[in-house]
């Protein structure tokens, strides 16, 4: 505790800014029950303060810390405005019974622990609405004893020790109505009681029928001693009766016959001293008794010698009261108004003060005494509370309150003393009857309580997610109690359908339970519990039929809804709907004339299961929503609680043979997949009891539930649905006690519960399913005392539910770690335990019932983004998981893909931007290279921060694609050109030539030196973010320039032709290759069109300019079959052609063009002239014979 404690401490102050937030006032009707706290029965135990008192919420539980803030509503045990009168008030070993009507059970026993989830109903003795009608409760040992009436003029005497099972009859008809006088006598129970032979007598009881016996019979027979006034001293009982004939006198009891005696006959005779205000002082009994004369103050040490008056001043119409011993004196009062003190000697018993007024309520606080009296004896005046140290001067006032005058105001009252505080409920005329405290000085008095004006509770029920919004049932003031919706904001927050119209009419909706796209629940139309469905409209909101006998049961199981519906005679049998009113009928009278009871509906594969009574006969049945197919499985002797968990329904059940234990079932026909899974107490003992809630969860597989084998009480078991795999987690509570586990709830890979270890009270526990892991989470209420954590609920990895902390009951939330489990907020009490108090998640929002001054008890609403940060260390741990793949320059942005387990948002860092920059979790690449990333994330609220994780990206080089095209074919005396190549990298481009001869390069201009075939090779050879490139080849042709042809002189029948080119000559004679004349020269032989053309290394030139050669001798040779008529010519002229046949006849200028040209069979041609110009012309006249040539020239 000496760790737990400062922890707790730090992180109340760490967390107190955390707060819940109303959704919305439904109910905003005033509270009638809002004039002051009232309070009632002040208890303490423990060092704090009980009391019934009245709020808003009605007269109810409360308690207080001496502090305003912790002066708070334990339980609104009867929700609303309704009172369950807390009353009776027991103090059984630190814990609380007391007696409540929740509104159902009627007035029965109740506990409480100090909190709103260990306030509970102890037992329903009296089933249903009606009260058990208990009195006389008090505790002996760690016992509660008490009475019932039975109805007639006896009561019943029965004990308690907290749970149903131990609330049990001790003996019937064992005391006469009235009182009882019990007295707890050194452990047993002494009381007056009779059985019918004896009288009212004295009795004793050790807690069992058998110890409840009359220990003597002082009033022989039938007659009645009445013992009365009883008071213990050791193991010693004092108290008055009346043996017939010495009227009522003091006697003792050790609890023996022997040891029952007479101690003094005061009044000789049959009158009786009737001695009253019996009293222990310094371990004396000291009394008050009329000895026939007056009233006087006596002492006796249980013999007749010792037995004497102490001081005997007063006359016979004194009424000595107020006997109270405080510090080392006796105080009493003489008619109320006289105070008087006492040594135990004749001479130290005085009259110190008469008040003037009426005294009470005598109480010890530090070894001075405090009571209420009137102020002064004036008319009007006020009572007020004084202290006294036994002196006249040391009698003052403490408070100085004025007189109240509103109906029932009362004077101060209902002193407690708590260490140096005295508390009392007091009226200072302005805000009620409130609850103070006082120091014993007139500036201590400090108002605990002052109730604000509160609306009425709407008393939200039901809470049920349904596409995203929180529907529920709740009571307002202008629709009575229907049903409601809300999207999380209080201007969505509203009444879906007022199926009871107006404000005095509720149809008090129930049962809602999501099924399909649809919600069903239960709601009264008339007097029946009709069937309903809405699809979250108000259209959508309709009557489907029957008259549901527990809406809780509703199930769906197949295509069908299934539900206990009365039938006839008031019998339940099972029932389906389809969701229609057509569709809702019986399913099987089951039970004929007796009710089958069907219940603990659950769907298993699709059909239905559910456990029914078939002629009184338990057993597991099934259904497929027919007649005939509604069978049964197997009977029991008795079974309980479906649980359709890890492909297999779990149960308790009695085959009459090992008692109540764990079975489960295939849900086959005829039982023989329906199987005993473990006899967990051997011998037909049974690990469970009738009255056990069968409480089973599954975590990865295990099934978790609470069995008792007889040996370690009960406790948390798990099972594998093997016998073998059936075993004991943990004796928590070591022994044969039991740990009370309940809540038991999977998150998180975990079983999480409460449970009590004997040491810390009803705490938070989690389990792995193993020994060690099976540990308590943490001491929420450190010490002892119980926090009971309730309404476990998982969200975002946490375990969130209420819990009280010895000072609020508040929402909480958990890691499974001691230090982190925290106070969520500190602003509002939730209502916690039973029924009353509801929360669900909803995305991010838990939506909780609570309490807050003004709105009552209405829905808050909490948004767990909101939560503070755990202290570090705290925190629940993450783990990044990081890989990256290879990358490669030029790829586009690529998206990092880190993730934490715990689902937070990842940051990255780059250890180079100039090679790769990150923006979010977007990475740019700027370059080939490796840089390596760090994940990290840095923690939230409920998680610490994450381990970086660094990763290298390896970026690769980007390979590049040279575009080179193709280079046209150039000639020799052509420009220099530039070459065009590309490469996809954007790099220049380097050139070079396998043929430098032909070619020169600089950078890319390419510069021609002679003809033939060119080789050009492009190359890039990469750089820090692009490999080489594949070098790209041209080959392209630098063809010969246009050969020029020189014409030698012709000499007699030859001339010579030379070419401008040295080599690649080609000669050509009137068009025709000439194929073997490939030198530069050229010999003519002959006249004719002769032209040239160069080929180097495959490259052509264009073909030359035709030159014309005229072979002279030719001429001669030819003129005398040739002529030209006249020569020169002028204008025309005639040709006279040679020989027959046809004859073909070209004109050509000196240079080789043509100029007409003729096919005839003529011998002459007469041709115009005038288109040619001067100069020397040849005529080619061609026949078969050969050809001739003659020149002529043009004027």
């Amino acid at each position: 505790m000496k760790r737990i404690l400062p922890l707790l401490l730090m992180l109340a102050g760490y967390f107190s800014n955390a707060q819940l937030s109303i959704l919305k006032d439904i109910n905003q009707t005033s509270d009638p029950n809002n004039s002051g706290i009232d309070a009632y029965y002040t208890t303490s135990i423990n060092g704090v303060l009980f009391f019934s008192g009245r709020s808003g919420a009605g007269q109810e539980l409360w308690k207080s810390d001496g502090t305003p803030a912790g002066t708070i509503l334990v339980k609104d045990i009867y929700t609303g405005s309704n009172s369950s009168s807390p009353s009776n008030f027991v103090d059984v070993n630190g814990t609380l019974f007391f007696l409540a009507n929740n509104g159902t059970s009627g007035s029965e026993l109740w506990k409480s622990d100090g909190t709103e989830a260990g306030t509970v109903l102890v037992k329903d003795i009296q089933a249903g609405s009606g009260s058990s009608a208990i009195s006389n409760m008090i505790a002996v040992n760690n016992i509660l004893f008490f009475t019932i009436t039975d109805g007639s003029n006896f009561l019943d005497l029965w004990k308690s020790d907290g749970t149903a099972a131990g609330t049990i009859l001790v003996k019937n008809n064992i005391i006469t109505t009235g009182s009882p006088n019990f007295a707890n006598v050194n452990g047993t129970l002494f009381f007056a009681g009779q059985d019918g032979t004896n009288g009212v007598e004295l009795w004793k009881s050790d807690g069992t029928a058998a110890g409840t016996v009359l220990i003597e019979d002082i009033y022989t027979g039938t007659n009645s001693s009445a013992p009365d006034n009883f008071y213990a001293i050791g193991n010693i009982l004092y108290f008055i009766a009346n043996n017939g004939s010495l009227g009522y006198e003091l006697w003792k009891s050790d609890g023996t016959a022997a040891g029952t005696d007479l101690v003094e006959d005061i009044f000789n005779g049959v009158s009786g001293s009737s001695p009253d205000n019996l009293i222990n002082y310094n371990g004396s009994l000291f009394f008050t008794a009329f000895n026939g004369i007056n009233n006087a103050l006596w002492q006796s040490d249980g013999t007749e010698a010792g037995t004497t008056i102490v001081k005997s001043p007063f006359d016979e119409n004194s009424t000595i009261d107020n006997v109270t011993v405080a510090g080392n004196t006796l105080y009493f009062t003489i008619d109320a108004y006289d105070l008087w003190k006492s040594d135990g000697t004749p001479a130290g018993t005085t009259a110190f003060k008469n008040i003037g007024g009426y005294a009470a309520d005598f109480t010890n606080m530090n070894g001075e005494l405090y009571f209420v009296a009137q102020k002064e004896l004036a008319a009007g005046s006020s009572f007020q509370i004084w202290r006294s140290n036994g002196t006249e001067a040391g009698t003052v006032l403490v408070t100085d309150l004025p007189k109240g005058t509103a109906p029932g105001t009362r004077p101060p009252n209902s002193l407690v003393a708590i260490s140096n505080t005295l508390y009392f409920v007091a009226d200072d005329g302005t805000n009620g009857n409130e609850l103070w405290k006082t120091d014993g000085t007139p500036s201590g008095n400090i108002r605990l309580t002052n109730l604000p004006a509160t609306s009425a509770s709407s008393a939200p029920d039901y809470f049920t997610e349904f596409n995203g919004n929180l529907y529920f049932t709740a009571t307002s003031g202008d629709y009575g109690r229907e049903l409601w919706t809300s999207n999380g904001t209080s201007a969505g927050t509203v009444l879906l359908k007022d199926i009871a119209a107006g404000a005095e009419n509720s149809s008090n909706p129930a049962h809602l339970k999501k099924i399909g796209d649809k919600i069903y629940f239960v709601a009264k139309t008339g007097t029946d519990n009709k069937l309903w469905v809405t699809d979250g409209t108000l259209a959508g909101t309709v009557e489907i039929g029957g008259n549901v006998s527990d809406g809780s049961e509703i199930t769906s199981a197949g295509s069908l809804l299934f539900f206990p519906n009365y039938y006839i005679n008031s019998t339940v049998e099972l029932w389906k709907s389809n969701g229609t009113t057509a569709g809702t009928s019986l399913v099987d009278n089951i039970g004929g004339s007796i009710s089958a009871n069907p219940n603990s509906l659950v769907n298993f594969q699709d059909k239905l299961y559910f456990i029914a009574n078939d002629a009184g006969t338990s057993g597991l049945w099934t259904s497929d929503g027919t007649a005939a197919g509604t069978e049964s499985i197997k009977t029991f002797t008795f079974l309980k609680g479906l649980k359709n968990e890890n492909g297999a329904l779990y149960f308790f059940a009695d085959d009459g043979t090992s008692g109540l234990e764990l079975w489960k079932s295939d849900g086959a026909l005829g039982g023989a997949g329906t199987v005993l899974v473990k006899d967990i107490n051997a011998g037909g003992a049974g690990g469970f009891v009738s009255t056990d809630i069968f409480q089973f969860e599954t975590v990865d597989g295990i099934g978790y539930f609470v069995a008792n084998d007889g040996a370690h009480g009960k406790e948390l078991w798990k099972t594998d649905g093997t016998a073998a795999g059936t075993t004991l987690v943990l004796d928590i509570y070591t022994g044969a006690s039991s740990s009370n586990i309940s809540q038991l709830t999977s998150a998180n890979g975990l079983l999480y519960f409460t449970a009590d270890d004997g040491i810390h009270g009803v705490e938070l526990w989690k389990s792995d399913g193993t020994e060690a892991g099976t540990q308590l989470v943490s001491d929420i209420y450190t010490g002892t005392s119980s926090a009971y954590p309730y309404n476990l609920l998982e969200l975002n990895g946490y375990l969130y539910f209420s819990s009280f902390d010895g000072t609020i009951r508040t929402l909480w939330k958990s890691n499974g770690k001691e230090c982190g489990t925290i106070k969520v907020t500190n602003n509002t009490t939730v209502n916690a335990g039973g029924v009353n108090e509801k929360i669900i998640a909803i995305d991010d929002n838990i939506y909780i019932t609570g309490y807050a001054a003004g709105p009552g008890n209405e829905i808050f609403i909490h948004n767990v983004a909101t939560d503070l940060s755990l202290p570090a260390g705290c925190r629940s741990p993450q783990t990044i998981t990081f890989t990256l793949g290879t990358k490669t320059y030029e790829d586009v942005p690529f998206t990092l893909g880190a993730t934490s387990d715990a689902g937070l948002p990842i940051e990255y860092v780059s250890s180079d931007p100039s090679i790769a920059s990150i923006s979010g979790d977007i990475v740019t690449i700027l370059k080939a290279g490796t840089v390596k990333i760090t994940a990290s994330q840095e923690g939230d609220v409920n998680y610490e921060p994450a381990a970086p994780v660094e990763v290298s990206l390896v970026i690769n080089k980007a390979t590049q694609t040279i575009t080179f095209p193709a280079i046209t074919n150039k000639t020799m005396g052509d420009a220099p050109f530039t070459l065009t190549g590309s490469s996809t990298s954007g790099l220049a481009l380097s050139y070079n030539t396998t043929t430098p001869t032909k070619v020169t390069i600089a950078g890319d201009l390419v510069t021609l030196k002679e003809a033939g075939t060119v080789r050009i090779v492009a190359n890039q050879a990469g750089n820090e973010n692009y490999s080489p490139s594949t070098a790209v080849e041209q080959n392209f042709c630098i063809n010969p320039a246009k050969p020029v042809i020189t014409l030698s002189q012709v000499i007699g029948s030859t001339g010579t032709l030379t070419s401008s080119s040295p080599t690649g000559n080609q000669w050509f004679l009137n068009g025709t290759k000439l194929t073997d004349e490939k030198n530069v020269t050229l010999t003519v032989t002959e006249g004719g069109i002769y032209s040239v053309q160069v080929t180097i290394d495959g490259c052509t030139s264009v073909i030359s300019d035709n030159v014309p050669v005229v072979i002279t001798d030719i001429e001669t040779q030819l003129g005398q079959s040739v002529s030209v008529y006249p020569n020169p010519v002028y204008d025309k002229m005639t040709i006279s052609l040679p020989g027959a046949g046809k004859k073909e006849v070209s004109i050509v200028g000196i240079h080789g063009k043509q100029g007409q040209r003729f096919i005839t069979d003529q011998s002459s041609l007469e041709l115009s002239a005038e288109n040619y110009s001067s100069g020397v012309y040849t005529i080619s006249v061609k026949t078969t014979g050969g050809t001739s040539y003659l020149k002529f020239v043009k004027h």
